[in-house]
């Protein structure tokens, strides 16, 4: 009973923390606007552990990239959607404190994002993709198999960032043109499976493997370190 007693308790006070961040957040959050936006990560997450610095306290990067950052532009903080309101209330606060910085609305939409936006700030993600293709320049901290798509640049820190005024101008369709040829590089023949629906088959696995095993040898996939 006492352990039931605690569970129960552990769940409330969980329950109350997360109802305290939605109601921090909820006060401070700020519609779509112009200006530089940060994506937050979901965590814990490879790409976090894998950069050169530490990424694991987010919160304390989106302090030290705003101090990085001209303070005349906007600095928007779009939070994970599994991370939402599973951070603390103090993380809210701190983000809101910062000078002119504002957290996104999480019901704002990826195409509202980057009618608006200047400039995406990730440390890697689908938003990278999205972005260039839209023409939206991108800057990142982990490297990914589309790091070297036009108009993406990838730092091993945030104090590499010097002027973002000196991030390539580029062309969206050189953007959709490249991660076309480079889907068509890293594509092979085969099924898609749906949630199990239909089981893979020895051939297909054999066949899959050993597609694999020829993209690989064949070096048209690079591992580059950052900067």
């Amino acid at each position: 009973l006492t352990l039931l007693n605690r569970s129960f308790g552990s769940r409330l006070l969980g329950f109350l923390l997360r109802f305290l961040a939605k109601y921090e957040f909820d006060k401070i959050k700020s519609e779509v606007g112009e200006g530089i936006y940060f994506y937050l990560h979901h965590q814990p997450e490879v790409a976090l552990e894998d950069c050169r610095q530490d990424w694991y306290n987010q919160i304390s990067k989106v302090e030290e990239l705003r101090m990085h950052l001209p303070l005349n532009l906007p600095l928007y903080v779009k939070e994970s959607p599994s991370m939402f309101y599973r951070r603390s209330l103090e993380d809210y606060q701190r983000l809101h404190r910062l000078p002119n910085t504002f957290l996104v609305d999480n019901n704002s939409s990826t195409a509202s994002v980057l009618k608006k936006a200047k400039l995406i700030i990730t440390v890697s993600g689908t938003i990278a993709l999205e972005s260039v293709s839209n023409g939206v320049p991108v800057i990142m901290f982990h490297n990914t198999w589309f790091s070297e798509c036009p108009g993406i640049k990838v730092f091993s820190s945030i104090s590499e960032i010097k002027d973002i005024n000196d991030i390539d101008k580029f062309n969206k369709k050189d953007s959709k043109n490249y991660l076309i040829n480079l889907a068509k590089k890293i594509s092979f023949e085969g099924r898609t499976l749906f949630l199990g629906r239909e089981n893979i088959s020895q051939k297909d696995f054999v066949n899959y493997i050993k597609a694999i095993t020829e993209l690989v040898n064949s070096k048209k996939i690079k591992f580059n370190e950052p900067g």
